[in-house]
């Protein structure tokens, strides 16, 4: 899933993404400081998160080198106030 919106830097922008194994959903929330939604995107899920042989899944920001000829995340973003919550 590839959407183009207009982030600026030096800003700050809420990023709410919410995975839901049951409903197989990715659920994708970019607002402003002021709560404006920017971008709203419900898509699904094609790979279930479940516990395999014992290993739980792993949560990992970022890439670690380039993908599509671009880094991510972009060069100076700081994330701050990350929450991650699992429930079964």
């Amino acid at each position: 899933m590839k959407r183009s919106i207009a982030l600026q830097g030096g800003h700050n922008y809420h990023f709410a993404i919410t995975l839901d194994n049951d409903q197989q959903s990715l659920h994708y929330v970019v607002s402003n400081p002021s709560g404006a939604v920017l971008m709203d995107v419900l898509g699904g899920l094609y790979n279930d998160f479940n516990v395999v042989a014992g290993n739980g899944p792993i949560i990992e920001l970022g890439l670690p080198g380039i993908a599509d000829n671009a880094y991510y995340p972009p060069y100076g973003w700081r994330f701050s106030n990350l929450s991650i919550v699992a429930t079964k």
